[in-house]
């Protein structure tokens, strides 16, 4: 890791946990740069979106929902 403001050069130890993350978070970049939106979230804050008239993701369904077939409302 290099610091620009004092020119030092130090080892930074990268640990599995946050490599895995990171490799986590770049297949989620990929997926919405191909157009693959997650689902919303319980709480997602649509109603002050800018994008909610272009927005056509859905919320998850839950698992109660999953297990007897009900579909959400959205």
């Amino acid at each position: 890791m290099k610091y620009m403001r004092t020119a030092e050069i130090r080892e930074a130890y990268i640990k599995k946990k946050d490599r895995a993350l990171v490799i986590q978070i770049l297949k989620r970049v990929k997926r919405v740069k191909e157009g693959l939106f997650p689902d919303k979230g319980e709480h997602a804050p649509c109603d002050n979106c800018t994008f909610r008239e272009l927005c056509d993701t859905k919320k998850a369904p839950t698992l109660l929902s999953k297990l007897f077939g009900r579909r959400e409302r959205e």
